[in-house]
């Protein structure tokens, strides 16, 4: 009988412990197996074929805080049967300058598991042939926009009036949407961001009205555009001149001498601004950074 008694208790322990145990298993930390994140949209593979109804994504960007630090609630992933893998299709654009990070967590019953193992997604820099100094500034100019897909080749050749314009134009618009440009007329570019130049008076017609858009910018034209800028978004100088520009242009002179003052531009190691010499891609992205900074 005692014995009897001894097995029931056991047996009541051991159905009284089963569902604690159970809750345990079934919020066990699922792991991410792989994952791809492709024209904003995550896709997840776990580490078990079990399929769950609930499960949980997390990310960061750079190095700014995980989501589930300022939000209690995350996104519901979403499995697709066919795959067996949860996706997730972000409505915004996620842009990140350095990583992406991400990690999953399961919910069963209200009851929240622990966050799984975490994935990071590098950024990639898609150019070619730049210079250890620009990478960093290729970055954040790729991140922004600013980069045409024609200067992706090759960072250090020679830019064209239309790669700077377009660019120029890119950081510009960064704070304010430039209007009314459609009335511009310029017979060898369809170029929308050249008409908005004209627009804004940053170029000059000539009698053919024609802007060049291939022929390779050199600095003294890219100190006179910035000059007639700088009236416009209202820089004030800041530095002196102290560079040599002895070969410049007369009709060049007083822009490199403004640009300078205003830090708009600046000169090499040996004091020189070096007005005839072409501009590159990586130096135009630079200088049109510094914009978006002033």
């Amino acid at each position: 009988m005692k014995k009897t008694i001894i097995l029931i208790v056991i047996a009541m322990l051991i159905s009284l412990a089963s569902p604690r145990l159970m809750a345990q298993e079934a919020i066990k930390t699922i792991n991410i197996k792989s994952a791809k994140f492709e024209n904003n949209k995550i896709e997840i593979e776990i580490d078990t074929n079990e399929a769950y109804q609930n499960l949980e994504l997390d990310y960061k960007i750079d190095n700014h805080k995980w989501l589930s630090e300022d939000f209690d609630n995350l996104i519901t992933l979403e499995y697709k049967e066919k795959t067996r893998k949860y996706v997730h299709s972000f409505k915004e654009e996620i842009k990140f300058s350095k990583s992406l990070e991400i990690r999953i967590r399961p919910i069963i019953n209200a009851k929240k598991g622990d966050f799984s193992n975490v994935i990071i997604f590098n950024y990639i820099l898609n150019a070619k042939n730049y210079d250890s100094w620009a990478a960093d500034f290729i970055h954040k100019a790729d991140t922004l926009g600013l980069v045409t897909e024609s200067m992706r080749e090759d960072m250090m050749a020679s830019a064209t009036r239309l790669e700077f314009i377009e660019s120029l134009i890119k950081a510009l618009e960064y704070k304010k949407t430039i209007k009314d440009f459609e009335k511009e007329e310029v017979n060898d570019t369809k170029s929308i961001a050249v008409k908005k130049a004209y627009k804004l008076n940053l170029l000059t017609y000539n009698k053919d009205k024609t802007f060049g858009p291939d022929r390779k910018i050199t600095r003294e034209e890219v100190a006179v555009i910035l000059d007639k800028l700088s009236s416009i978004i209202k820089v004030e100088d800041k530095f002196e001149n102290k560079l040599k520009y002895d070969d410049a242009s007369k009709w060049a002179l007083s822009a490199i001498d403004s640009v300078i003052k205003k830090g708009m531009l600046l000169g090499d190691t040996k004091q020189r601004f070096n007005p005839k010499k072409n501009m590159t891609r990586q130096e135009v992205l630079v200088t049109v950074l510094r914009l978006i900074e002033i």
